[in-house]
């Protein structure tokens, strides 16, 4: 987060609608204790065994890397 830590709502908003930011998904936490299960996808259909993006979830890092290029190459 970051730089990024301080920002509204409404300013994360206002940059999605201006294309600064987008939104990839909904980030699912564990009612007992809060932490950080998955960040589900918004509909993007699957269409192989392996899920469009990667997440991987280190103490408070969360690293995310997007798997849609790579499976584009191989269809």
């Amino acid at each position: 987060m970051g730089k990024y830590q301080h920002l509204t709502d409404f300013q994360i908003d206002e940059k999605i609608n201006s294309g600064e930011f987008r939104e990839e998904g909904i980030l699912v936490r564990n009612v007992a204790n809060g932490e950080s299960v998955k960040v589900k996808s918004l509909g993007v259909p699957v269409t192989t065994y392996f899920p469009p993006t990667f997440v991987q979830i280190h103490n408070t890092y969360v690293y995310q890397a997007d798997l849609g290029p790579v499976f584009e190459e191989w269809s």
